[in-house]
């Protein structure tokens, strides 16, 4: 899920000896079985590999709304074709550059994932000016940002000051599009992988060795590798689950040309954006509730 973008949750299997155990990951949960002995219990093993071999792509977790189109003349950046429904209507856009990533390291969690692109015509072919567009996973039951962005626009028309209004707009972009991610008809959301059940409260932990070896590209500009922790962790000790999540996109308008602040290469330029964000001008865009320089766009 990590580095397969259009990855919405995923089996595995692994293997010690005669043992063997089965897994299931998705954005707020990951589940082991108890081991079993597939050389005695071959009727597990050969009833799971054939639910594999002959699942839809979208029961092993694949999302058929996006899919990779071509990779970029550099080879370091696939190209995506994403399908975003809601407000009555559905659009496709094509993706060119990738904007943030890096929340999608972690196996539970939002893993945001930001790009610019353009929408497509019926042909697939790009159209107008850039687009942002952003793929994560919510909390189910928090409200969509587009929705919150919306009342906060409606709030400012409403306002005694005429200034409210342009001040606002000034320091949000402006949506074009959102809405839930639809998967065979239904809202893609990790209760509904789980079709509707809970977990048992009562948890048994593993404890996981990390090889020292194991390095990974950063698909993330500027791109570069990061080296895991060369120590061995019983980190599933420390594991709680994540709540819920809700998969959601958002597209906003990108005329502004907003730019991460780590594409800056001047450090008084950084700072400069960096105070601008703190102290809320309007050509400084940040996430409120993380100042960070991961949430911080120049405009």
């Amino acid at each position: 899920m990590r580095e397969t973008v259009y990855r919405r949750f995923i089996f595995g299997y692994t293997i010690e000896d005669t043992d063997m155990r089965l897994w299931f990951c998705s954005r707020s949960d990951l589940v082991v079985s108890e081991k079993f002995n597939f050389v005695t219990d071959h009727k597990t093993l050969i009833h799971f590999f054939l639910s594999i071999m002959f699942s839809p792509m979208t029961k092993l977790g694949y999302d058929p709304s996006i899919s990779p189109v071509e990779r970029t003349r550099d080879q370091r950046t696939t190209k995506y074709s994403i399908k975003v429904t809601g407000q009555g209507r559905e659009a496709t856009y094509i993706t060119h550059q990738v904007l943030a990533n890096i929340s999608a390291e972690a196996m539970q969690g939002r893993a945001t994932r930001v790009w610019r692109g353009k929408q497509t015509d019926e042909r697939g072919r790009p159209i107008g000016h850039n687009m942002v567009i952003k793929d994560c996973w919510i909390d189910t039951d928090r409200k969509r940002e587009g929705d919150i962005l919306s009342e906060i626009l409606e709030a400012a028309k409403t306002s005694s000051n005429p200034d409210h209004l342009s001040n606002i707009k000034n320091h949000f972009l402006t949506v074009v599009h959102h809405g839930d991610v639809l998967v065979d008809g239904v809202k893609d959301t990790t209760l509904s992988l789980r079709r509707g059940t809970e977990f048992p409260e009562l948890r048994k932990f593993l404890d996981l060795e990390r090889s020292s070896s194991t390095t990974k590209e950063v698909d993330k500009p500027p791109v570069g590798i990061v080296t895991l922790d060369k120590n061995t962790v019983n980190w599933l000790n420390k594991f709680e689950r994540a709540d819920d999540k809700s998969h959601y996109r958002i597209v906003f308008d990108s005329e502004e040309n907003c730019d991460p602040i780590d594409t800056l290469t001047s450090g008084l330029a950084i700072w400069d954006a960096m105070i601008d964000a703190l102290t809320g001008k309007p050509h400084s865009l940040s996430d409120r509730r993380s100042r960070s320089s991961d949430n911080c766009e120049i405009i």
